[in-house]
C-alpha cells in the first residue's frame, strides 16, 4: 500500500499502478507456466505418437505376414484346381470334335 501523504488517502493512481504491476508480474509467471505446460504437452504428444506408430507398424507387420501366408495357402489350393480345369478343357475340346464328327455322319450339322 502506498504511504499516505499529509493526512490524505493514498492516490488512486498509485494504488492502481501498483496493482497493475503486480498483475503483470503474476501474468508473466502464468505465461511462463503455460509455456512449460505446452512444451511438456508437445513432448508427451510426440511420445504418444511414437508409441502409436510402433503399435501400428507391429500390427501391419503381423497383418502382412498373415496375408502372405494366406496367399501361399490359396496358391497351394488353386494349383491343382488349375490343372483340373486344363484337363477338363482338353476333354471338352475332344468331346466337341467327336460331336462334330457324329453330326457330320448323320447329317445334322449346324
Amino acid at each position: 500500500m502506498p504511504k499516505p501523504t499529509k493526512g490524505r488517502t493514498p492516490n488512486k493512481k498509485d494504488v492502481t499502478n501498483r496493482q497493475l504491476a503486480h498483475k503483470i508480474d503474476s501474468l508473466a509467471g502464468s505465461v511462463e507456466d503455460l509455456a512449460r505446460m505446452t512444451a511438456r504437452g508437445f513432448a508427451a504428444s510426440k511420445d504418444d505418437l511414437n508409441a502409436l506408430e510402433t503399435r501400428v507398424n507391429e500390427r501391419f507387420e503381423g497383418l502382412e505376414k498373415r496375408m502372405e501366408t494366406g496367399f501361399q495357402d490359396l496358391t497351394h489350393i488353386l494349383k491343382p484346381l488349375h490343372e483340373e480345369v486344363k484337363t477338363h478343357d482338353a476333354e471338352l475340346s475332344e468331346i466337341r470334335e467327336r460331336l462334330d464328327r457324329v453330326e457330320k455322319k448323320i447329317g445334322i450339322r449346324k
